[in-house]
Parts: structure tokens; C-alpha cells; sequence
């Protein structure tokens, strides 16, 4: 793989909260990093046959010429579709937040998991996360233990009040069309979230 140097979303989410707390703005290129990131999961579920399972800011990195491409493979699956819904070494695939909750709850699930990481990600792209919170995150359940895993089952519910109620909840507020794009995206029930095709057919919550 190419060396990209332009680091990662992470580094540019936090880069943008250095302007001033509580102004926050997100990259003028996001849209274009979310479509990249998009396209990328595409070629992975449509092609490779292969889900990432840890979609984050960290795990976008930039080419030089400022093109988000996936990386950290290490969670990854062969075949979109998971019949056991059993955990890879004891743990969920993915990272606290990002983690769809079919597959915290050990459910069946597909690449619709990864559309859901991809809702959280635009989210605290655009957002850059909760307020005064660092690094650059979204919401997630308290554990009681350190492998209480299902305190994240909720985390879809907490970034939703983020969405509805921002001001309450450590958040900033997404204009209408892209708190609807994440919304749709981070639905609790995978079969209404939206699909590979209705994601083509959209840019950032607007019709391309």
C-alpha cells in the first residue's frame, strides 16, 4: 500500500478543534472523505466479499493528495454475512461507540454493520464529537467491568439523543439533512438502515 501522508480524520478532527472550543467546523472536504469512505466499504462488501468491522476516524487515513482510504484490517471477515454472531477472540469486532449493536448483542449480522460505523464516523466528522471530550468521540455506555461489552448496545440510543437534543447531551448540532443522513444510518434495526444502493444515490444527506 501507498504511504499516506496526509495522516488520518482523527488528526484533522482534532486539528479543527484547535481553532477554539466549542467552534468546531468540519473539514471543507468532509463530504468528499465520507463519499471516499463510502466507496471504499463498497468495494469491500460488493467485490471483496469482506466486511472491516472497525470503521473510526483513526482507521481513514489521507493519501497525499488528500484521498481517504481504509486501513487496520485486523478486525476484518471474509463473507458479509455472520450466521453465529460468536465474537473474534473473545471481544466484539470493532471499537466502543462504533460498534453496531447487533453485533455487540451477538446477533446475526452483515455489512450493515459497517454502515452503521459509517454513520457514527460521519457524525463526529461533521460534529467533531462530543464537546470536551478527547480525544474527538462519540457517546458511549458506562461499563460496570471491563469486559462488560453489552453496556454498548445502548451507544446507538445515546448518539441518537446527540442527534435530537445536542445542547443536553455534549454535543453539537448537524444542520437537518446530515443529522437525517446519520440517523438513517445508526438505525437500531439493521433491515431500515440505508442500503449500499440508497447510499449511491445520496451525498452527505443530499441527492448527488
Amino acid at each position: 500500500m501507498e504511504y499516506c501522508s496526509g495522516g488520518n480524520l482523527l488528526r484533522r478532527i482534532q486539528q479543527r478543534h484547535l481553532c477554539g472550543i466549542g467552534s468546531y467546523r468540519a473539514p471543507s472536504t468532509a463530504i468528499a472523505w465520507i463519499a471516499q469512505v463510502f466507496l471504499g466499504l463498497e468495494h469491500m462488501h460488493l467485490r471483496m466479499d469482506t466486511l472491516l468491522r472497525d470503521l473510526k476516524p483513526d482507521n481513514v487515513v489521507l493519501s497525499i493528495s488528500g484521498v481517504a482510504k481504509l486501513t487496520d484490517f485486523g478486525f476484518g471477515r471474509f463473507g458479509v454475512e455472520s450466521t453465529s454472531g460468536l465474537w473474534s477472540f473473545g471481544v466484539p469486532a470493532g471499537s466502543p461507540g462504533y460498534v453496531a449493536p447487533e453485533v455487540i448483542l451477538q446477533q446475526n449480522y452483515d455489512y450493515s454493520a459497517d454502515l452503521y460505523s459509517l454513520g457514527v464516523l460521519t457524525w463526529v466528522l461533521l460534529s467533531g464529537g462530543l464537546v470536551n471530550v478527547e480525544p474527538p468521540q462519540p457517546p458511549t455506555g458506562q461499563r460496570r467491568t471491563v469486559n462488560d461489552f453489552r453496556a454498548h448496545a445502548q451507544d446507538c440510543d445515546l448518539l441518537l439523543r446527540c442527534l435530537e437534543d445536542p445542547r443536553s447531551n455534549g454535543a453539537l448540532r448537524l444542520r437537518r439533512h446530515e443529522q437525517d443522513f446519520v440517523a438513517k444510518l445508526i438505525d437500531r434495526r439493521p433491515e431500515r438502515r440505508l442500503s449500499h444502493r440508497a447510499l449511491a444515490g445520496s451525498k452527505g444527506g443530499k441527492k448527488a
